[in-house]
């Protein structure tokens, strides 16, 4: 996970694919549904989508076990920044797969 070429400055779908892909990580925020489109940029773009929401009902969920290639955080989390990337970091480091995080 981290900031993309632009610091962080909004860049465009494009640009955003282009970070993804060069990610391990990517963030896949709450939408509407508790999950957003951007779960599916981050398996198509080759990285773990970091999901991060409570409440979500995830695409296929009797079909994939989402635990396998996905890490869900509590979106009590999100305003963590570096220290939630810190943690999902040796957290991962340690257990090598996917699971969830606390806040």
């Amino acid at each position: 996970v981290g900031i993309g070429a632009r610091g962080g400055a909004a860049c465009g779908r494009t640009c955003a694919l282009a970070e993804m892909r060069g990610s391990e990580y990517c963030l896949a925020p709450a939408g509407v549904e508790g999950w957003s489109l951007r779960i599916f940029d981050a398996v198509a773009a080759g990285c773990v989508p970091v999901l991060m929401s409570d409440r979500a009902e995830l695409p296929y969920e009797g079909q994939l076990d989402w635990s396998k290639f996905a890490v869900k955080v509590a979106e009590a989390s999100q305003g963590e920044g570096p220290a939630l990337v810190r943690r999902l970091q040796t957290q991962l480091a340690a257990g090598g797969g996917g699971g969830s995080s606390g806040g």
